[in-house]
């Protein structure tokens, strides 16, 4: 299975590292600036081209203004990949809410879509079960209406009901791994972050 990282043009933060263990990178549009800080050079650049002011050499241009870029390098992906699992980078910035939840929807909506890394936290959706380790806090919300979920390893542990009374949970972890299953409906998990 391919590892691929979308890199869009959101807020910049140190994750150069991590990009760098990728099978494919993929920079959306202005996602190429986000990579070149890096020294990283995208397997390819896709999109209208209104972010960059030098096109590089692998750049794919997509004058389509019915989509945005992240749906552009979905459709790019599913066409010229088979077995892929796909991260989100550069996708939260201080002026477009619309892009951050659109991504965050994503996250639920594509399957394929693993995880959103933002400057500070990591957001992945929980469909059945997953153990985490070295964390120190994290918080779980329910995706759609509702959603329970079975905690051990944390502070407060025990089934817990995600709904409109009790919409989400933050905890802190005191064992060195913390099991979280869903029980009914899937949940989304943020847990911090620290890049350096």
């Amino acid at each position: 299975m391919q590892t691929i990282a979308l890199v869009g043009n959101g807020t910049w933060f140190d994750c150069g590292m991590v990009l760098k263990s990728y099978d494919v990178i993929i920079a959306l549009d202005g996602g190429h600036q986000f990579c070149q800080k890096f020294g990283i050079t995208p397997t390819i650049t896709l999109g209208d081209g209104d972010s960059i002011t030098d096109k590089p050499t692998n750049f794919i241009v997509s004058t389509d203004q019915t989509t945005t870029d992240l749906q552009k390098g979905l459709a790019y992906i599913q066409e010229h990949f088979t077995d892929y699992v796909i991260d989100l980078f550069g996708f939260v910035s201080i002026d477009r809410l619309d892009h951050t939840l659109t991504a965050i929807h994503l996250l639920y909506n594509h399957r394929v879509i693993r995880s959103l890394y933002t400057p500070y936290q990591h957001l992945r959706p929980i469909i059945d079960q997953i153990e985490l380790k070295n964390v120190t806090s994290f918080s779980l919300l329910p995706i759609e209406d509702s959603a329970t979920v079975e905690i051990q390893g944390a502070k407060w542990n025990g089934q817990f009901v995600l709904d409109e009374s009790y919409s989400g949970l933050s905890n802190s972890a005191v064992a060195d791994t913390v099991h979280i299953s869903v029980i009914d409906r899937p949940v989304l998990l943020i847990t911090p972050t620290q890049w350096t």
